[in-house]
């Protein structure tokens, strides 16, 4: 069975399907980057994958540069340890290039897996991917944060520190595929480049045996998103690629702007208030006991007004009553 309106990526390799799954979704309004703890090849995890005894799975698989679907877009993948999350994201699973901390992935899969995010992206009319901090008050934020991650759902490394420190990183690559205007992250903040007279290098990593990429200005003005050892990372891509310069060479002109605390989560009772006219609105019907206990569990848990309304908007029985009526989408 096929949900209507999801569509897998063209940008497959193979399909190895799992049986560990749930043949339905809510919507897809955000992306889980996983890694797989293993360093075989994708095959061979997608053929771990396949059995029902290991009771988990992802939606695609990523492992030397090729792509392996494992469950339909159109239906949930078992990775995250929430059901929540599933129901609403799109997950894959990258191969490690070292089975230990830090999780490391390859450049090649890491390239992968950007330009399979990208396509899922422009498919699924996600517009921005945005990234608000390796902070578990934002799961099932997904207006906040459509990137989500693993950790925050269990007592687990996934998906290691490498890619947590990356992943302001990836969601300024995918946007810059979907000319997406760059915006300013959270925490980030602006220096001037005070160098004696010449411009100062840009690199493509956090120190001076890194690959040259080009030059910022001196007396430049320049927002840094991410500090690692004396570095700051750009927030503007160099060549495509995230560009370092040497901190010894700036000034700070801002503060880091401080991050607000996290609002009190709200009363059942107004979680079920705020659900029951979406169902009578939306969808034109009375909530059956599932669906409103799903909806009000998620806001409880965390999830904004925008999440759950995009939720309706995006469900397939939304859809199949605007094309009753004959309304455009």
């Amino acid at each position: 069975m096929r949900t209507s309106g999801y569509t897998n990526s063209p940008l497959i390799n193979s399909t190895v399907l799992s049986p560990n799954r749930t043949n339905s979704r809510t919507s897809v309004q955000a992306v889980v980057w996983h890694v797989t703890a293993s360093k075989g090849t994708p095959e061979s995890t997608a053929a771990f994958l396949a059995r029902a005894t290991t009771q988990a799975s992802y939606n695609y698989l990523v492992g030397l540069g090729r792509i392996i679907l494992v469950v339909y877009e159109w239906f949930r993948s078992w990775a995250t340890s929430s059901r929540d999350v599933d129901m609403n994201a799109i997950t894959i699973g990258i191969r490690n290039s070292a089975a230990s901390h830090p999780w490391p992935i390859s450049d090649q899969d890491y390239e992968t897996a950007i330009n399979l995010t990208v396509d899922i992206c422009r498919r699924n009319n996600i517009r921005r991917l945005t990234w608000a901090g390796d902070n578990r008050n934002f799961r099932l934020q997904f207006d906040r944060s459509n990137m989500q991650a693993h950790r925050w759902f269990a007592n687990k490394a996934c998906p290691g520190q490498f890619l947590i420190d990356r992943m302001q990183r990836i969601c300024d690559e995918v946007n810059a595929q979907l000319n997406v205007p760059a915006t300013p992250p959270a925490g980030s903040f602006e220096v001037r480049i005070n160098t004696q007279s010449s411009p100062l290098n840009v690199r493509a990593g956090a120190g001076t045996n890194q690959a040259f990429l080009d030059t910022v200005p001196r007396g430049s003005i320049q927002t840094i998103v991410e500090e690692r050892n004396g570095w700051g990372r750009l927030q503007q891509l160099v060549q495509g690629r995230a560009g370092w310069i040497s901190m010894d060479f700036t000034e700070r002109i801002t503060p880091p702007p401080q991050v607000p605390p996290p609002p009190q989560r709200p009363t059942d009772a107004n979680a079920r208030a705020f659900v029951t006219p979406l169902y009578r609105g939306l969808l034109d019907r009375a909530p059956d006991a599932n669906g409103l206990t799903h909806w009000s569990n998620m806001i409880v848990n965390g999830a904004t007004a925008t999440t759950v309304a995009n939720g309706f908007l995006n469900s397939t029985e939304f859809r199949n009553r605007v094309d009753r009526l004959g309304i455009p989408r």
